[in-house]
């Protein structure tokens, strides 16, 4: 399974569309509602991981940048194994040794 949170997103807005259906009538629009609400609970978590993984990647850019970082001051990697660079601007990076 190679889900990003891109994924997260489009299957987000899909469920907004199947709410959204007005043919949805009684235990089909309840049910709907309750998948719709689980869907949310574990994309807070999701997104809650994520945010995670980009504040431990600014930690390592603020306290353990290195010159062969060139720049990138560190990664996180998403569930589906795309790695992210981060970056921070000029003026907040630590001074090479």
């Amino acid at each position: 399974m190679k889900n990003k949170l891109s994924d997260l997103n489009d299957h987000l807005f899909m469920q907004l569309e199947r709410l959204n259906d007005e043919s949805l009538t009684g235990g089909a629009l309840e049910q709907e509602c309750t998948r719709a609400r689980a869907m949310a609970d574990i994309a807070t978590h999701i997104i809650a991981n994520a945010n995670t993984q980009i504040a431990a990647a600014k930690t390592y850019a603020e306290y353990y940048r290195t010159s062969a970082d060139k720049g990138a001051v560190g990664s996180i990697t998403q569930p589906g194994g795309d790695r992210i660079r981060m970056f921070l601007p000029r003026d907040r990076q630590r001074p090479e040794k």
